[in-house]
């Protein structure tokens, strides 16, 4: 079983082996750093497994948004094998000038908010070991509408109130980020939307009460109503046709969420209805 050095604390990762040997740290960011909004993070440091003869023994270093053997998202392989000519002369190893890792990826794959970072390293015969850090991400002065992408929905049927036999209701609407810069054209129809979706009964968490995924609406549609926030919103309508002839006579939930292409960021409207 792997185990972690209290007095040198790299943590043991997915198929980790052996006991923990290595030295090194996260140089920036600090952990608990404020991350400027749109920019681009790079996190960089040194590390060398104490046992590899004639070289750093690192051969990779994967950086993470959580942990990844628990839903983790890889946001970037960085660099191995940068010079760290300071770190051969503070050990005396000349094999360690070559320690230094760099990775770097953009802001907007983490959410405003605290955000764990892990940084894994990866050696070939011990697999891979971790350090974690948190970043702050801060509302940006240019994420005005701190709550968009905006969605409004619209139904055929403003009562809900429906008869198993109707083979199919069609609901519309738009949905926008007004965040996003005039200058850009970003999501389907220059909406900032990437995509809308429905899941019947229950949120999209994956977990126990999680909603059946009911399909992805149809973007880019005219809608003249979302041009009151802009001309440039125009083809951001939307439109799910759903076939209650196939759902259960009972109430149900629709769980609507629109997410953002301009930043992480999502909106969820839930449609209460009736199948009678």
């Amino acid at each position: 079983m792997a185990a972690a050095n209290a007095a040198n604390p790299w943590s043991p990762g997915p198929n980790a082996s052996g006991d923990d040997t290595y030295v090194g740290f996260i140089d920036s960011p600090v952990s608990g750093a404020t991350i400027t909004p749109n920019s681009t993070i790079t996190i960089s440091g040194w590390a060398v497994d104490q046992t590899a003869a004639g070289w750093t023994g690192i051969d990779d270093v994967q950086i993470y948004l959580g942990l990844q053997d628990q839903g983790g998202t890889l946001l970037v392989h960085g660099n191995v094998g940068v010079r760290r000519d300071d770190v051969a002369s503070a050990t005396g190893n000349a094999f360690w000038a070559n320690s230094g890792f760099t990775a770097s990826f953009a802001e907007t794959g983490l959410s405003i908010g605290a955000n764990t970072i892990t940084v894994y390293l990866h050696t070939p015969d011990k697999g891979l070991w971790f350090k974690q850090l948190q970043l702050n991400v801060p509302a940006a002065p240019d994420r005005p509408f701190a709550d968009d992408p905006l969605l409004v929905v619209r139904t055929a049927d403003p009562s809900l109130d429906i008869p198993q036999i109707t083979p199919q209701l069609v609901l519309t609407g738009y949905a926008i980020d007004r965040n996003m810069p005039i200058s850009q054209q970003r999501g389907v129809g220059g909406s900032g939307v990437s995509v809308v979706m429905a899941y019947l009964d229950g949120p999209r968490n994956g977990g126990a009460g999680a909603g059946t995924f009911v399909g992805n609406a149809t973007l880019g549609q005219k809608y003249r109503e979302a041009t009151g926030f802009g001309d440039r919103f125009l083809n951001s309508g939307w439109q799910l046709t759903l076939h209650p002839n196939q759902f259960s006579i009972d109430r149900h939930e629709l769980y609507i969420y629109a997410e953002s292409a301009y930043w992480p960021n999502e909106t969820l409207v839930i449609v209460p209805f009736n199948v009678n």
